[in-house]
């Protein structure tokens, strides 16, 4: 029976090992860039992703990484939301109690603690805002098995969709193709130029938030028209600050000045930008006018900047609130929390797909035959907790007569057990109570009776 790789493509035979070859080797030549970015406009954006809509996806790529750079805000919202998967160890669990299915699970959870998977992770997760992330695993020998040694980043920009084929009916194919010096323009297909182990030479993870073409499907697709308007903002922001933000330096000279006064005075207005000092003639005169603007004109274009990097948030994190906070309330509140516990445990979920079927299958079939089962890889992301809501709930819950126990009141709100004999913490003692008489007596009765004083 023929094996089927993660894209579709059929393996009439197994590799009985995998490809030596350093494919994710960076070129010198990788780090150039031709800053599409410059003097970006409407029409030359536009023709940049028409390019990556046929497969030339250069330089858009190129474009996604001037964007992470120079727009502080995208980049830092894209940055927490790869952390948010990221930052969590994965756990590797069994296919089943099986004793072998524990074995393999074991070898591969020790090989996993010995490479850089947290990287690894971090090329992957890119998919997030440019539409996918590829890594190569370097293979080593490990005695009688076949270990993962490091994963390689393979920049964006070293891959093409483009089709070269003139039937428009022809199929797409589900994998880019390599650019290489042998094939610069149309790529190299892996399989096509290793043999079925070119299937398992390559990472590839894409992101899944919506159908479509894999080249259209980052956040920063939508992003590059904010980052645009956003620096048409920037610009006209300063232009109006040098000429109306600052005050006007003013030179007037009578109608009997010469040349010669003229001219100092010139000098006297531009020596006043740097100098804050000048030496005039008594036949001319210099003012300083404030510079003066309505309301309106002042904070526009920063009240159009917020608006472009709360769309910023909305598109990235789905929500504005985890950036701005609510004033009194330690963090945002609850229900953006869930906001952010949705996005990442979809991003979770699909890293968690691409490493099974495209990481751990592989070392699976290598090691131990390509029939045998493969372990889960998961991330334990957690819902946000409000704590405070919850031991209000415990508090009712117990006021109507439902016991709780302790161990589960440490277990839900994080604290530890105390140990024998330790000092314990206590609340304070009510303080004594003024007429000696015990709740419910004499001063409760006071407290309940309204007293009318006359107003002297």
């Amino acid at each position: 029976m023929a094996l089927v790789d993660p894209y579709g493509r059929i393996i009439e035979k197994p590799p009985t090992k995998p490809i030596s070859e350093d494919i994710g080797m960076v070129r010198v030549r990788d780090q150039w860039s031709t800053y599409p970015s410059a003097g970006l406009t409407p029409e030359r954006l536009a023709s940049i992703l028409k390019e990556a809509d046929a497969g030339h996806i250069l330089r858009q790529c190129e474009l996604f990484e001037e964007i992470e750079e120079k727009n502080i805000m995208i980049g830092s919202l894209l940055h927490t939301r790869r952390l948010a998967v990221q930052g969590i160890e994965p756990e590797i669990l069994p296919f089943s109690k099986s004793s072998q299915d524990k074995k393999i699970a074991d070898a591969f959870r020790e090989n996993w603690q010995n490479v850089n998977h947290k990287t690894a992770s971090l090329h992957l997760l890119d998919a997030i805002g440019k539409a996918f992330g590829t890594i190569a695993p370097r293979w080593e020998n490990q005695g009688k098995q076949i270990w993962i040694h490091c994963f390689d980043w393979i920049p964006q920009k070293r891959w093409t969709f483009y089709e070269m084929s003139a039937d428009w009916n022809a199929r797409l194919p589900r994998f880019p193709r390599l650019l290489t010096d042998e094939q610069p323009i149309r790529g190299e297909d892996l399989v096509e130029k290793y043999g079925p182990a070119g299937a398992f030479a390559v990472v590839y993870h894409r992101y899944t938030a919506r159908s479509g073409f894999a080249q259209r499907g980052g956040i920063l697709r939508a992003a590059s028209f904010l980052h645009m308007l956003t620096f048409f903002d920037l610009k006209d922001w300063i232009i109006f600050i040098e000429k109306f933000a600052q005050p006007l330096r003013l030179g007037k000279f009578t109608p009997g000045a010469g040349e010669d006064d003229k001219k100092v005075l010139r000098q006297a207005i531009r020596d006043l930008g740097s100098d804050a000092g000048a030496m005039i003639s008594d036949t001319t005169m210099l003012e300083i006018l404030e510079a003066k603007g309505t309301q309106a004109s002042n904070d526009v274009y920063d009240r159009f900047l917020d608006r472009m990097d709360k769309y910023c948030q909305i598109g990235i994190l789905g929500q504005t609130a985890t950036t701005e906070g609510t004033p009194g309330k330690l963090g945002s509140s609850p229900e953006q929390g869930k906001v952010r516990s949705d996005l990442s445990k979809d991003d979770a979920g699909g890293l968690e797909e691409t490493y099974r079927w495209q990481v751990l299958w592989p070392w699976v079939g290598f090691n131990f035959g390509w029939d045998s089962n493969v372990p889960f890889i998961k991330y334990p992301i957690k819902d946000p907790v409000d704590l405070v809501a919850e031991a209000q709930v415990d508090e009712k819950l117990t006021a109507m007569g439902l016991p709780l126990g302790q161990s589960y009141a440490y277990k839900k709100y994080g604290r530890p057990m105390p140990e024998p004999g330790e000092e314990l913490l206590t609340a304070p003692a009510p303080p004594p109570n003024p007429f000696g008489q015990p709740p419910g007596g004499l001063a409760a009765m006071m407290v309940k009776k309204k007293i009318e004083i006359p107003v002297a």
